[in-house]
Order: structure tokens, then C-alpha cells, then sequence
């Protein structure tokens, strides 16, 4: 086995981190969305005050990707390090470790793979510390997992939906539905965000007792 504390400690830092940006984009989107609801209401705005909004909007978008690219890095590393050392200790893993990272770049795969491993760490992992002698741990509910796959799941399909959506012909109203849209969004991913922070302390909670474990009984 392989340490992963710091592994997971870096994780959540760019979890939280990503959550803080979500409430910026929150806070620029509403901004936008009111500016644009003035406008429909015939208040008049400057030249200045639509590109401050345009640039907000935009350096929001360019900080956040770059800090949700980074959180999903950290995010893999700490996964597949974990389903490493899951490898290290038992024999009957359902799938090979690589699997931990590049399940979430296939398509349709990418659905429902991540999530079975997921479930697997928290499985094994308890199944080898009670082998151990270690029953008094608290049992982690399956709905979290449950919840932060279907949060994840319904965050990314809002997202492929933004992407796809083509302004309308009443640009202004159209402009404000998709103000709305990404404040909805950002609220369903902060809910994802919470919840695997949860996850992931959880998880690393238990992976030091299992490290900690000096020889550890393992199944090979």
C-alpha cells in the first residue's frame, strides 16, 4: 500500500475550492440576470456596464475551468491510489486499477463505472478492516454514494444542455433563461461538491486504519 492522505487532503482542498467559484458564479450570473431583466424593463444601462459584465462573466468562466480542471486531477490521483492499495489487499477487485481513471474519459462507461468502484472501495475496505479486528467504525450510508452520483450525473447533463443551447431569437430573454439555467447548475454542483468531500474524508478515514495496520491480513 501507498500513503494517499495528502492525496486526499489535495482533493478536497480543490473541491472546496471549486464550490467557493460556484458561489461567485452564482452571485455573476444573478448580476447578469438582473442587468438583463432592467434592460427588458426599459431602464437604461451604459456601454460600460454591459462589457464590465461581459468581462466578469468571462473571467469567471476562464478562473473556474481552470480550477475545476485542477480539482478533477486531484480528484483521479486520489482515486486511483486508492483503488491501488484496495489491489494491494485483496484479490477479487472487480476491475484492473487503471480503471480508476480512465473509466471517467469513456463514454457511456463513464456513467456508471466510477460509481461501481466507488462502492467497491467503501465494501472491501470494510469487509478487510472487520477481518482485522475492526469493527467499531462508523458504517458510511450507501445513499451518499448513491446521492453523489446522481447529483454528478444530473450537473454534467445540465452542462452538456448549456452547451448545446443556441441563443433565440429574443436574444435578451434568451440570455436571461441561460442566467437562470447555470445559477441552477451551480447550485446542483455545489451539492456534488459537498457530498464527495464527505466521501472522500470518509473513505480516507478508513484507508489510514487499513494502512496503519502492521502486517495487514489480506486476502491473495
Amino acid at each position: 500500500m501507498k500513503p494517499n492522505e495528502d492525496r486526499a487532503r489535495a482533493a478536497v482542498v480543490m473541491v472546496w475550492a471549486v464550490i467557493v467559484l460556484e458561489l461567485i458564479g452564482i452571485i455573476s450570473n444573478y448580476m447578469q440576470y438582473d442587468l438583463l431583466q432592467c434592460f427588458s424593463n426599459g431602464v437604461e444601462y451604459t456601454t460600460e456596464q454591459l462589457e464590465n459584465n461581459d468581462l466578469r462573466v468571462k473571467f469567471v468562466t476562464i478562473i473556474y475551468g481552470v480550477f475545476f480542471a485542477m480539482s478533477g486531477i486531484t480528484f483521479i490521483m486520489w482515486f486511483r491510489r486508492a483503488y491501488y492499495n484496495l489491489h494491494q489487499c485483496h484479490k477479487d477487485v472487480r476491475f484492473l486499477e487503471g480503471w480508476a481513471a480512465g473509466a471517467w474519459f469513456v463514454p457511456i462507461l463513464n456513467l456508471f463505472r466510477p460509481f461501481q468502484i466507488m462502492k467497491e472501495l467503501f465494501n472491501l475496505n470494510g469487509y478487510l478492516l472487520a477481518k482485522n479486528g475492526i469493527k467499531n467504525i462508523k458504517t458510511f450510508p450507501a445513499l451518499y454514494l448513491s446521492a453523489w452520483w446522481a447529483f454528478w450525473l444530473i450537473n454534467n447533463a445540465m452542462i452538456q444542455i448549456l452547451n448545446k443551447v443556441s441563443p433565440e431569437a429574443d436574444e435578451v430573454e434568451s440570455l436571461s433563461n441561460e442566467s437562470l439555467f447555470y445559477i441552477g447548475q451551480s447550485i446542483i454542483s455545489i451539492i456534488a461538491g459537498l457530498l464527495i468531500i464527505k466521501i472522500i474524508k470518509a473513505y480516507n478515514s478508513r484507508e489510514k486504519l487499513l494502512f496503519e495496520l502492521k502486517p495487514v491480513e489480506v486476502d491473495q
